[in-house]
């Protein structure tokens, strides 16, 4: 059989410079968001670019908990420089 296909929405993230240093203050509450989201339900997965850091993405399970998450993170008006959230289609195998 064909893999059903799934609808997310990515959160696309990028950083400010120096954004390990720069992020800090606002770590524990962007972290705390993202963990009582997936414990909602609302989060596929997440997580930062490496080498360099200089963005992450942020997977959500409907473009409502994407867009809420984006208005309500403490990293969105801190460390982010440029945020938009794309439709992802993922195939389930």
């Amino acid at each position: 059989a064909p893999p059903s296909l799934t609808k997310r929405y990515a959160l696309l993230y990028d950083y400010c410079d120096d954004v390990l240093e720069k992020r800090a203050p606002h770590r524990a509450g962007h972290v705390g968001l993202i963990r009582e989201m997936h414990a909602a339900g609302e989060v596929f997965a997440g997580g930062a670019f490496d080498n360099p850091v200089d963005g992450a993405i942020i997977v959500f399970n409907t473009q409502e908990a994407a867009e809420r998450f984006l208005a309500n993170d403490p990293y969105a008006t801190s460390v982010v420089t440029d945020a938009k959230i794309r439709e992802w289609t993922t195939l389930d195998f």
